[in-house]
């Protein structure tokens, strides 16, 4: 079991995690702050899920990156600065809202990769 966490939730490198969970905080706390002082009767339900939102973001990030790293081939894009941003901030808040979907399938993946990783190793 100990394995199993090592290898999922401890598998990103240390500062990219820390960097998209600050990340994930600022976003956290922009629409915590947003639903405090909403009158929508559910409220209390996003206020619950918003920090599990926020832990699981990092992961979700990393599928996407990943997934789009993949396609584009790890090419570099020359495109205006606005809208540069504007897509990055849209990704941003994708990745956070769905990261109770999005961060199981990272975590899967996330444990694959070690796992393979390791078994390439072990072989060398």
């Amino acid at each position: 079991m100990k394995d199993l966490l090592r290898k999922t939730f401890g598998g990103l490198n240390m500062a990219y995690y820390l960097r998209h969970l600050l990340f994930g905080v600022l976003l956290g706390a922009f629409w915590f702050n947003g639903m405090w002082h909403s009158a929508n009767p559910e409220k209390q339900y996003f206020l619950i899920a918003i920090p599990f939102m926020t832990l699981l973001y990092p992961y979700s990030r990393w599928l996407y990156e990943t997934i789009v790293d993949f396609f584009t081939g790890g090419h570099d894009f020359i495109v205006a600065t606005p809208l540069f941003l504007l897509c990055k901030l849209f990704t941003m808040m994708f990745c956070f809202y769905f990261s109770p979907i999005i961060a199981p399938v990272g975590l899967v993946f996330i444990f694959l990769v070690n796992r393979r990783q390791e078994k390439l190793e072990m072989n060398d």
